[in-house]
């Protein structure tokens, strides 16, 4: 399996359709996708930067078990999921720091960026290549 992992450095700009390769966005990179094979948010203050018709192009969703709000537990994520219309699958992983359910859901390990949560899920998955598009030194708030 491959992949095109994308996050909101400078290179996102370069961003393009390549047969074969999903597309993973990260956070609201979503709106600078054609489409958008799996997301991932770990924070629910996300939702508050997407427009709905870039909600519409999600069709597999991966969340943590309680999404981050302010950096600490929020809501769960069925209060998340309803708002992407065209959602076909959903995939719950446990933070670090999640109690709740601890044999139901996977841990991807510690949680320093949701880039880092994607990477440790494409691996999971078996995924062999990955082309990184927008995940630059300077575009990042974690190093």
């Amino acid at each position: 399996m491959k992949a095109i992992l994308v996050g909101k450095g400078p290179s996102i700009s370069y961003l393009q359709e390549l047969d074969g390769y999903d597309i993973i966005a990260l956070n609201n990179t979503i709106s600078h996708c054609f489409r958008v094979d799996v997301m991932f948010m770990n924070d629910v203050e996300v939702l508050d930067l997407l427009a709905k018709e870039d909600m519409e192009k999600v069709t597999k969703l991966v969340l943590p078990q309680f999404p981050h709000k302010d950096r600490v537990p929020g809501s769960h994520f069925k209060d998340v999921i309803y708002k992407f219309p065209n959602l076909e699958h959903y995939e719950v992983h446990r933070l670090h720091n999640e109690p709740e359910n601890r044999d139901k859901y996977c841990h991807l390990g510690i949680p320093y960026s949701v880039g880092i949560t994607a990477m440790q899920w494409l691996a999971k998955e078996g995924y062999k290549e990955v082309i990184l598009c927008g995940i630059d030194a300077t575009g990042d708030y974690h190093p």
